[in-house]
């Protein structure tokens, strides 16, 4: 995020199909926007979106 705020970013996305990894991403701040399931080949798979403001 060092790098992001030196490029003058003001927000970081993230997109994940873990559901082991938004634990991970709401312990370091960020907020889930957006939750979906899609079918791939008849499968269910699931996609979890995130973002993060920097300061």
């Amino acid at each position: 995020m060092p790098e992001i705020k030196r490029q003058h970013g003001k927000q970081l996305f993230l997109i994940t199909n873990t559901k082991q990894n938004c634990a991970f991403y709401r312990k370091n701040k960020f907020q889930q926007f957006s939750h979906k399931i899609h079918l791939l080949n008849r499968q269910p798979l699931e996609n979890w979106s995130f973002v993060r403001t920097l300061s």
